[in-house]
C-alpha cells in the first residue's frame, strides 16, 4: 500500500530487498556516490522525475535478478530520497562545526569581539 513518503521504513521494502544487506551496503552508497558526482547546483535541485530514473538504473544493477518498476510515491524512491535528504543536511551541520572550530581556534581572539564583528552590518 502507498503511504505518505515520510512514513516508509526499511521494513516496508519488498521482501527480496530485505533479504540481504545490499540495500545498505551497495544500493544506498551507490546512489550517494552518484549524487555526489553531480554539479553542485543539481545536488540541491534535481527534479524527482530525473532522480527516479537514476535510482531505477542503480536499483536494476544492484538487484539484477528483480524486475521491479519503481514509482515516485513508492517505498524505494521514498526511502532513497529520505536518505539523500539526511546526507545533504549533514553538509550544513559539518560546515557550521568547521567554521565554529576555525573561529574559536585562535586563543587570542575574544569570542564576544568576534561575534560583534561578524554581526556588524548583518
Amino acid at each position: 500500500s502507498v503511504k505518505p513518503q515520510a512514513q516508509y521504513q526499511n521494513t516496508d521494502l519488498p521482501v527480496p530487498v530485505q533479504g540481504d544487506q545490499r540495500w545498505t551496503k551497495k544500493f544506498l552508497p551507490t546512489v550517494l556516490l552518484w549524487m555526489g558526482s553531480l554539479e553542485n547546483d543539481l545536488v540541491w535541485t534535481i527534479v524527482d522525475a530525473n532522480l527516479l530514473k537514476q535510482i531505477q538504473v542503480v536499483f536494476n544493477v544492484v538487484y539484477l535478478e528483480l524486475s521491479i518498476q519503481l514509482a515516485q510515491n513508492g517505498v524505494v524512491f521514498s526511502l532513497t530520497v529520505q536518505r539523500l535528504s539526511e546526507w545533504r543536511s549533514n553538509f550544513g551541520s559539518t560546515a557550521i562545526a568547521i567554521i565554529i572550530n576555525f573561529l574559536t581556534s585562535d586563543k587570542e581572539c575574544d569570542p564576544q569581539v568576534l561575534a560583534g564583528l561578524l554581526s556588524k552590518n548583518f
